[in-house]
Formats: structure tokens, C-alpha cells, sequence
């Protein structure tokens, strides 16, 4: 009894002085104020409280979980480490802030498929809505459901549909379609219903005259208002011009002997009428006794 009581104290007093002690058990409990080295593995069974600063070369297995004795923020490398390297699968059952960078090597994703971004490609999938300021996208943006964006949309690089298909604008709940600037179509026009003007006025088709020579209209148009044609060019039409209107097309018919119709009419001249020899006369003819002219005079 008396060896183990002296081998006993002798191992503390190694331990004190900052020796080295060899495998053992201790019981009872050990403070020293130099160092504590352990060659061996060390089976620690109760609660260890280290107040300075401790270097560990080796691995640090902590089986029964990473935490502080107090409530308060748990830091990892929070002073000289250049980075904190995750190798496995990890889950933070927690909220996580971020105060700086986060650089994902690999694959990102939130609950599977919700947000999911492929650290090859950069390709981004969104599942629910996204809410955003400024979004600048140097690759292919989809956006497989409802896209709302409240500000101004930029496409610099063109408008266009990924697959070959009818590219619709303001098909369910706009109202209108306003297009400020002068606007090029390259391609056909195709309208589903009226083009009118947002005001009252005049709809202009073909105004810049250096670059528009003709408009064509190819199947049959229906004008329910008034046709009004101010070019001085000729006005060409290959197939029939009729009116259904049952009263009258607002044509006059104006009398002078022997005078050309072109200066009879006070609108434009139809034609003229030669009484005497029952012809029809063109409008510079000074045989005209009758003049049809395009309007009232």
C-alpha cells in the first residue's frame, strides 16, 4: 500500500515539474502550471477545461459532437486559418451567417432541387420565385416558370424563344404593348387583331419615304373608316377595289363644255365624259362636257 501512495506522488510530482509520465490512470484530478506533454493516446472520461491556447498536431476526433460550455458564438479558425476545408457531406440543422466569401467548389444546392447550381457549367435552376435588382447574365438564363420583373428589362443580345416557336408579348394580361423607339422587322408581321394608334390620329404605314418604295397589301383588307392616300406617287391596285357602302361613294359629277377635268374637280378627276362623241375622255382632255371627280366639288 505504501508503494502505490509513493509511485503515485511521484507521477504527480512529474507531472507538476512538466515531466513525462508513463501509461497509467489517474483518478484524481491533475493541475499544472508548465507544460503537459502525452505521447500515448489519452482516454479523457470527464470534463476538461482548457484555459490558453492549445495546439493539437494530429487529428482531433470530436465523436460526441463540436460545442462550447457557454452560450455564445463557436469559432473556427478565426485567427491565423487561410481557409476551413469540409471534405465531407456536412448538414446545418441551424441558421448559418456568412460575414464574408463563400467559395463552393463542387455542386450547390438548397433541399435538393429547389436552388441548385452546377459547379461545371455555372447553370442555375430556381424552382420557386426569385426576387432580384440587377441581374446580369453572361450565358443562357431559363426561367421555366412565371417570371415578374417590376423595373426595366434589358435584353442587349436580342429577344428570342429557345426553341422554334411563336415568341408571345403580352398575351395574357397586358393590355397593350408600347414600343417607344423606331423599331426594324426584319421578318414577317404577324397581327391577330387590330393595329390601331394609342391616341386619335392618323395611322401612318410607310412614312420614311428614303427607305419605303411601296406598301403591299396581299389578301383581301376590309377599311371601315375613310382610305386617304396623300402620295403623289401612283397608287397601284392589282386586284378589285370595291366599296359595300349603298348609298354612294361620295363621287360628284360636274359639268363644263369642252374643259379638261383636271381643272373642273376640285378633288382628284375619275374621268371625263365626251357628250358630244359619247367617249370617256381622260382627265387633261379639253373634250370633256362631264367630269367624274373623286369627292365633292
Amino acid at each position: 500500500m505504501k508503494k502505490i501512495l509513493i509511485l503515485s506522488i511521484v507521477a504527480i510530482a512529474l507531472l507538476l515539474a512538466g515531466g513525462a509520465l508513463a501509461a497509467s490512470t489517474i483518478g484524481t484530478n491533475i493541475t499544472t502550471g508548465g507544460n503537459l506533454t502525452v505521447t500515448g493516446n489519452t482516454a479523457i472520461t470527464g470534463t476538461t477545461a482548457i484555459t490558453g491556447a492549445t495546439t493539437i498536431t494530429g487529428a482531433l476526433f470530436g465523436n460526441g459532437g463540436l460545442d462550447r460550455s457557454t452560450e455564445a458564438s463557436l469559432l473556427i479558425g478565426a485567427t491565423n486559418a487561410t481557409s476551413v476545408v469540409i471534405t465531407p457531406a456536412t448538414t446545418i440543422t441551424g441558421a448559418a451567417t456568412l460575414s464574408s466569401t463563400l467559395n463552393v467548389v463542387g455542386n450547390f444546392s438548397v433541399k435538393t432541387d429547389r436552388f441548385s447550381v452546377t459547379a461545371a457549367s455555372g447553370a442555375t435552376t430556381i424552382m420557386g420565385s426569385l426576387g432580384a435588382g440587377a441581374i446580369t447574365g453572361s450565358s443562357t438564363l431559363v426561367v421555366a416558370s412565371t417570371a415578374t420583373v417590376t423595373g426595366a428589362l434589358y435584353a442587349n443580345g436580342g429577344l428570342d424563344r429557345s426553341t422554334a416557336a411563336n415568341l408571345a408579348i403580352g398575351a395574357t394580361n397586358a393590355l397593350r404593348v408600347n414600343i417607344t423607339p423606331q423599331t426594324a422587322i426584319t421578318g414577317a408581321l404577324m397581327v391577330g387583331s387590330t393595329i390601331n394608334r394609342i391616341t386619335a390620329g392618323a395611322l401612318t404605314i410607310g412614312s420614311n419615304t428614303a427607305s419605303t418604295t411601296s406598301v403591299i397589301i396581299t389578301p383581301d383588307t376590309t377599311i371601315t373608316g375613310t382610305l386617304t392616300i396623300n402620295s403623289t406617287a401612283t397608287s397601284t391596285i392589282a386586284g378589285t377595289l370595291q366599296s359595300t357602302k349603298t348609298t354612294t361613294l361620295g363621287w360628284s359629277v360636274e359639268k363644263a363644255a369642252n374643259q379638261a377635268c383636271n381643272t373642273t374637280c376640285t378633288s382628284a378627276c375619275v374621268f371625263g365624259l365626251d357628250t358630244g362623241g359619247a367617249d370617256i375622255v381622260s382627265c387633261y382632255s379639253a373634250l370633256a362636257d362631264s367630269c367624274v371627280c373623286a369627292g365633292p366639288n
